[in-house]
């Protein structure tokens, strides 16, 4: 076939080498709009990952000062307690 290009080429090789090369430049192009689109996704969902990664940094800072303060009413509630056992124990 490239034989035939090298002595004479006709017409019809031509229209082959052209349309041959208007295949290359369609496939070139979807593969670029792919990449693209697939970049894009990437980014959103790296950004989606950082936004679940700070409210769950967030949610862990919530919890931890809730159960602090849980401690806190704990030891208090304890404390209350052992004051109305004292209380109840000077009354019997």
């Amino acid at each position: 076939m490239f034989r035939d290009f090298e002595k004479a080429p006709s017409k019809s090789s031509y229209q082959l080498k052209f349309i041959l090369a208007g295949l290359a430049a369609f496939a070139l192009l979807m593969s670029l709009l792919s990449f693209n689109r697939l970049g894009n996704k990437v980014e959103a969902t790296a950004q989606t990952t950082t936004e679940l990664e700070n409210e769950l940094e967030s949610r862990n800072q919530e919890l931890e000062i809730a159960n602090s303060q849980l401690q806190e009413t704990i030891a208090q509630l304890e404390q209350s307690e052992a004051k109305f056992g004292e209380a109840d124990s000077q009354i019997l």
